[in-house]
């Protein structure tokens, strides 16, 4: 199999795909096109029908036991899988950092410290205290845009307590 030649753009940092952007450090696209690209796939999958839908599950699940079944990584499906696994090195060690973050939480947890910043919790709490002001001004923002009058559960429970 033949390699793909390099986008000379991405080569010298630059987007390969609006050509102004500067690249990150693991991207061949900049913010902004990465965030209109997601932007659009979001799109398509909110107009796809369920038979569509079952297609690209199937699809998804064909190219996962192809991979798995020669051998390739069934993430990337670029390279090869480590023997014992589904994943190459590479996913696997991006796999294990997102596992080392959770157990830095539990750390924090244990210790009685800020699972955000590490600073010494509040009392009985998992976050300092400016955290919990963060956190109880988000909660109190999202509560705000909640009509309780129109949630199911409470139709429901009207409906049967009704007298």
């Amino acid at each position: 199999m033949r390699e793909k030649a390099e986008d000379p753009y991405v080569s010298l940092g630059i987007c390969s795909r609006c050509h102004k952007g500067i690249l990150g450090t693991q991207y061949k696209m900049c913010a902004e096109c990465r965030e209109k690209k997601a932007k659009v796939e979001a799109k398509r999958l909110a107009r796809e029908t369920p038979e569509q839908a079952e297609a690209r599950k199937e699809r998804v699940r064909t190219r996962y036991y192809m991979n798995k079944s020669s051998g390739i990584c069934v993430k990337c499906g670029k390279r090869n899988a480590v023997c014992g696994t589904v994943l190459c090195n590479r996913c696997l060690a991006k796999r294990r950092s997102c596992e080392k973050s959770t157990s830095q939480r539990e750390y924090r947890e244990d210790k009685g410290l800020c699972i955000i910043c590490g600073r010494p919790a509040v009392s009985g709490r998992k976050h300092c205290e400016e955290h919990l002001k963060m956190l109880r001004k988000t909660v109190a923002n999202a509560a705000s845009h909640i009509d309780y009058t129109k949630h199911p559960w409470i139709i429901d429970n009207k409906h049967i307590f009704e007298n």
